[in-house]
């Protein structure tokens, strides 16, 4: 999940000219629920990666956000048709509004938790149904 933080504040550097540059998009829903997902679980891999998320997440999200990042961001360009980079902003942009929304709220870290938990359970669905299938066994 590192990486995806790591590219996600690479491209919030180009955030100006992307916006020039990129067309708008509109993510329905379904996507942008998904990409803010995608962000609250980013945000507990990056606190987990630094030793710091001990009382929101019993569950190790680092490996497993990562591979959910790719699907959900992978799914989002092909039904949206979108640039990676868009997408990619979207995914930052969505972790500044998770982490805005905690900052300065005395709910927040409460509904954070909720949110994580709630997210967890959808990564975790979404990657059994989006699991490689097993190589099969040669015969002897």
């Amino acid at each position: 999940m590192a990486h995806v933080m790591s590219l996600a504040f690479s491209i919030l550097a180009a955030t100006a000219v992307a916006q020039q540059i990129l067309p708008p998009v509109s993510f329905n829903a379904t996507q942008q629920d998904d990409i803010a997902c995608v962000a609250v679980i980013a945000l507990v891999a990056d606190e987990q990666r630094r030793g710091l998320a001990t009382d929101i997440a019993r569950v190790d999200v680092r490996e497993t956000g990562k591979r959910w990042a790719a699907i959900v961001g992978n799914r989002v360009i092909a039904e949206t048709g979108a640039p990676r980079e868009l997408v990619a902003l979207a995914m930052t942009d969505a972790a500044k509004a998770e982490q805005n929304a905690v900052t300065g709220n005395p709910a927040g870290p409460m509904l954070f938790t909720e949110r994580f938990n709630m997210c967890v359970s959808k990564m975790q669905t979404d990657l059994a149904a989006n699991a490689p299938l097993p190589k099969p066994a040669r015969a002897k």
